[in-house]
């Protein structure tokens, strides 16, 4: 179906001679032309700054254990209970036509936006601030991305684009937390099952563990 929408759009003129998409020749393309940017707009979404967040002067196992358990309490409550995640629901959309499953969106994104305002007031250790912006900034790029499939039926182009970009982005959030888990042990932190972190550090959030 994404093939169908990218040749409706005109995006295989822009693939390469032995027949395989120039991404990087497309997206420069319609960014002299003023068309979506989806690496942009994502970019534009990212506005939580480290020095934006409150910090605690705390930095001792426990207190981190704390912060990253309730980070992921907040998603516990608002995206874990979601039955689909936003992929999904796009891909049925595709198959079926049945674009009134795309109103399915709309619940995600406000769960993603109540996960940002909440985590946004939690203190957090000083030395962690940045990665705490960071997951903040990916909660805003997760929701700016789903609320471009909402525009499927006006705009497929910007949904053709966006749909990689969702897929790359959904990796670096599980690569970012491999990483920060890796680091944290390194640290002495650790999360047994059970806690809040280590479900965390399994799921791979977003959108859905």
């Amino acid at each position: 179906e994404f093939s169908k929408l990218a040749a409706e759009s005109g995006v295989l003129e822009a693939a390469a001679a032995k027949g395989e998409l120039d991404a990087a020749a497309f997206l420069e393309r319609y960014r002299k032309t003023g068309i979506f940017d989806p690496q942009l707009t994502l970019a534009a979404a990212a506005t939580v700054k480290a020095a934006d967040l409150t910090t605690i002067p705390a930095e001792d196992a426990a207190s981190v254990k704390a912060y990253f358990n309730a980070v992921y309490n907040v998603y516990a409550k608002h995206l874990v209970p979601l039955p689909e995640d936003d992929l999904e629901i796009l891909g049925a959309v595709l198959e079926t036509k049945d674009y009134r499953r795309l109103e399915e969106l709309k619940p995600i994104i406000a769960a993603l936006e109540r996960s940002f305002l909440e985590i946004r007031t939690i203190p957090v250790p000083e030395r962690y601030r940045a990665i705490a912006a960071l997951e903040l900034n990916y909660l805003l790029k997760t929701k700016r991305a789903v609320e471009t499939f909402l525009e499927l039926e006006k705009d497929p182009l910007a949904v053709t684009l966006m749909y990689p970009e969702r897929i790359s982005l959904k990796r670096k959030v599980r690569i970012f937390h491999e990483l920060l888990e890796r680091h944290l042990a390194e640290k002495g932190v650790t999360f047994e099952p059970g806690e809040g972190g280590h479900a965390l550090f399994a799921a791979r959030y977003p959108t859905r563990p």
